[in-house]
């Protein structure tokens, strides 16, 4: 029997936004090969932010092939086959496509070895892949409340792994809004980002590839 696994590599990383979209199945964090992560993928909103209303949208993380690159997340479980027909269709502007079992490997050499049961000849290793790579801009900007979630999720795991989805995403360098205030991001968690959003910046200047582009984040109007 079929066994089907996607990567996670954005939002689903936290516990509590799987939980949100129905991603209740166990989960591996891993680290994938000749995957690029960058803050490329336009999101339309429904409507404007009532926050801001310049902001009809949001850039979320991307992946695209990427030879030598590699990426952090997790491996989602997923049910049954309806599971990834549904995956499919909410995923509609992106392309799945299959990871070799040889390019998953745990977070670092420090860490457990993979679950046994991943190497099931029938396994499916799954990844979403963005068709276009198009740079934040005002309009759709990077969410700092989004960018809190992810990094939730990764500090479930460690330290080591925020800093990796950090230093290894690219596309920093694009329109940055600190809404900290506003909390634009719809699975944004208000006491936790009020709580922590000092850890997550000290991790943001210590592992940025280029730590100029915090300084350039936008503050609310």
């Amino acid at each position: 029997m079929i066994t089907n696994y996607v990567f996670g590599f954005g939002s689903l990383i936290c516990s509590s936004s799987r939980v949100i979209t129905g991603q209740l199945g166990p989960v591996v964090p891993v680290v994938v090969s000749n995957i690029e992560r960058s803050w490329t993928a336009h999101v339309d909103f429904a409507a404007p932010s009532p926050q801001i209303p310049s902001v009809v949208g949001a850039t979320a993380v991307s992946v695209c092939e990427r030879p030598n690159a590699s990426c952090c997340g997790v491996l989602l479980k997923l049910l049954d086959e309806d599971e990834l027909e549904r995956l499919d269709e909410r995923e509609s502007g992106y392309d799945r496509i299959p990871i070799p079992l040889a390019n998953i490997a745990p977070i670092s050499s420090s860490s457990s070895p993979l679950p046994p049961e991943l190497s099931s000849p029938d396994n499916r290793f799954w990844c979403y892949t963005g068709r276009h790579q198009i740079p934040a801009t005002s309009s759709h900007p990077i969410l700092q409340s989004y960018v809190d979630v992810i990094i939730k999720g990764a500090l479930e795991y460690s330290r080591e792994f925020a800093e990796t989805f950090i230093s290894t995403t690219s596309g920093w360098d694009g329109y940055w809004l600190n809404d900290r205030k506003s909390l634009i991001y719809a699975r944004s968690e208000k006491e936790w980002t009020e709580a922590n959003g000092t850890l997550v910046d000290n991790l943001l200047r210590s592992s940025l590839p280029a730590p100029s582009c915090l300084e350039k984040r936008a503050d609310e109007p």
